[in-house]
């Protein structure tokens, strides 16, 4: 069975940048992260959110640095903000979904990519994800 995916930035939260600087900054957050300085990251991210605490972009990353760091109650926390602000974006009830899966909790998994698909019907990571989350359960 394949492993359930993680979405990456998506271009919708790219979209959300409002200005040049504020895309280097988070531009800089995503190659500290891409290089595995997640620590870096976390601080430069969290320092750019103190100021654009708004900004989705900034909040995703975070969020896949707080998950790669192992730190999954926070990551929960982060994209479940995402969603409450951002219901629109399919990729943050597509992680949630990821982590609630890496917990065994495959009734809240299979409910949010359930969500994530109301969101964009056309999100394919979801489906795929959502077999996995099937396959799963179908096994418990």
């Amino acid at each position: 069975m394949a492993l359930l995916r993680f979405a990456v930035i998506a271009a919708a939260c790219c979209a959300l940048a409002a200005t040049p600087v504020m895309a280097d900054e988070v531009q800089l957050i995503n190659q500290q992260f891409r290089s595995g300085n997640l620590v870096s990251a976390l601080n430069l991210a969290n320092a750019y959110l103190a100021k654009n605490p708004k900004d989705a972009q900034a909040r995703f990353l975070k969020g896949l640095i707080l998950a790669d760091q192992g730190k999954t109650n926070d990551a929960i926390t982060v994209f479940n903000g995402l969603t409450e602000d951002y219901p629109e974006l399919p990729e943050p009830y597509n992680n949630l979904a990821v982590l609630y899966a890496s917990q065994n909790k495959y009734a809240a998994a299979k409910n949010t990519l359930e969500m994530a698909i109301r969101a964009h019907p056309g999100y394919a990571t979801a489906y795929e994800n959502l077999g996995d989350i099937y396959a799963k359960m179908a096994t418990q």
